[in-house]
């Protein structure tokens, strides 16, 4: 068992497992072992010999390490579809900037929404690259489902240090602007005072 062998759900799966109180580390394996196989605690303590266990603890080393990067390119297969990603974290829509700022709200929640995080950052296409109308939640499940750990590790990364990046240029914007919208409304407010006068109407 390798990273690559991995999809988001079981990742999160994984995320979970790990955090899961278990009486001892043995316990904890059994747990992560079943999860990332999709079979069932008692399949593992119960019906498999103890030898066959232990091979099968020993494929969990993988976790230990990172996934290898893998390039990024803007035109990817997941599974038996085609997606489009927007590198160009510039160009995003309002709606994708609002989408992606409450998902990253919670830093707890990260993993959880990861999925969700890709799919709004891309659009299906087909073979020749035109766009397929497809919605948000059906893009993350399916992405959810078939993309695999080495090239979310390397495009979530990407797009959450350049997220970052966005929201402080963006912050840093919207407080220059907010300075300039002030600074016109005292002038137009003094500007107006200075026309009424100091004539008093009763």
């Amino acid at each position: 068992m390798e990273w690559k062998d991995i999809n988001i759900k079981q990742y999160q799966d994984l995320c979970k497992e790990i955090d899961e109180d278990y009486t001892d580390d043995l316990e904890r394996s059994i747990g992560i072992l079943a999860t990332l196989t999709d079979k069932s605690i008692a399949y593992y303590t119960d019906e498999i010999p103890l030898n066959k266990l232990k091979e099968k603890l020993i494929e969990l080393t993988f976790i230990k390490e990172k996934p290898k990067q893998q390039k990024i390119h803007s035109k990817i297969r997941i599974g038996k579809k085609r997606f489009r990603f927007n590198l160009n974290m510039r160009s995003v829509s309002a709606g994708q900037y609002i989408d992606l700022t409450e998902l990253v709200k919670d830093k707890e929640k990260i993993n959880d929404n990861l999925h969700t995080f890709l799919a709004v950052l891309c659009e299906e296409i087909n073979w020749y690259g035109k766009k397929k109308d497809t919605i948000v939640s059906d893009r993350a499940k399916y992405i959810q489902e078939n993309m695999r750990m080495p090239m979310v590790f390397s495009m979530s990364g990407f797009f959450l240090s350049n997220y970052q990046r966005l929201i402080k240029g963006t912050n840093d914007f919207l407080e220059l602007q907010m300075k300039k919208l002030t600074k016109k409304t005292q002038e137009a407010t003094d500007l107006a005072l200075s026309n009424i006068g100091d004539g008093i109407i009763l």
